[in-house]
């Protein structure tokens, strides 16, 4: 049977006070600003959840102590391939990670070659996306966590689940509007001369199938 996955809220609340939106010349926070803020920190909390799963694939490669090379990279696509893994492999490192990958692919020379991301990359890849290495897409990522090392992971498509939930505003709460995907923004002004933003999402990440991914743990 696939795991559930199960989908939950997060949420995040400030407030703006009149007077600080009347004198605000500009470069201040405003209404728009702070729900915007909220899809922002909506997406680095996904983020962090999805790399919080790294730790749990079974099978890994690298050393705490030891920087991420070439031939790290090399025995995880290996291990994919082991694993019967279908499909073009993804991998999301630490920026510490991708640098000594980087410094690592340098000392090789040869015919191997790092690519880095072009913007037609960036706009067909998404944020984070960093270029391609040995038929890999690499992304790079803050929120990859740290245990002894650094725990980024190289994976295909289906080795972790995603889900959401949608609240579509209702129109009888005229101060309730949709900021962006499925951040729901609730506007308060029953505090007085303060609006109170409140902005919710709902998600939840599991990992699906571990032998479709291999946790990548090299030196922080």
């Amino acid at each position: 049977l696939a795991p559930e996955i199960t989908v939950a809220r997060c949420a995040l609340q400030r407030g703006l006070t009149d007077l600080g939106q009347m004198t605000n010349s500009g470069g201040g926070p405003s209404l728009e600003i702070l729900a915007n803020d909220f899809v922002g920190a909506f997406e680095m909390t996904v983020q962090s959840q999805i790399c919080a799963l790294f730790g749990s694939f079974s099978n890994s490669v690298g050393s705490a102590t030891v920087d991420l090379s070439v031939d790290d990279f090399f025995a995880d696509i290996f291990q994919l391939e082991q694993s019967n893994v279908n499909g073009r492999p993804m991998a999301v490192l630490a920026p510490i990670q991708v640098s000594d990958l980087q410094s690592s692919i340098r000392q090789e020379g040869g015919a191997l070659q790092f690519v880095p991301a072009t913007q037609a990359m960036l706009e067909a890849k998404g944020q984070g996306f960093v270029g391609e290495f040995a038929g890999v897409d690499i992304f790079k990522s803050d929120k990859v966590a740290t245990s002894t090392g650094r725990q980024g992971a190289m994976f295909v498509r289906g080795a972790i689940g995603y889900a959401e939930g949608r609240m579509n505003p209702s129109p009888l709460l005229g101060s309730q509007v949709t900021a962006s995907g499925p951040v729901v923004v609730d506007v308060d002004r029953s505090n007085g001369a303060v609006s109170t933003l409140t902005g919710s999402g709902y998600f939840g990440v599991a990992e699906l199938q571990e032998s479709m991914g291999v946790l990548i743990e090299t030196d922080a």
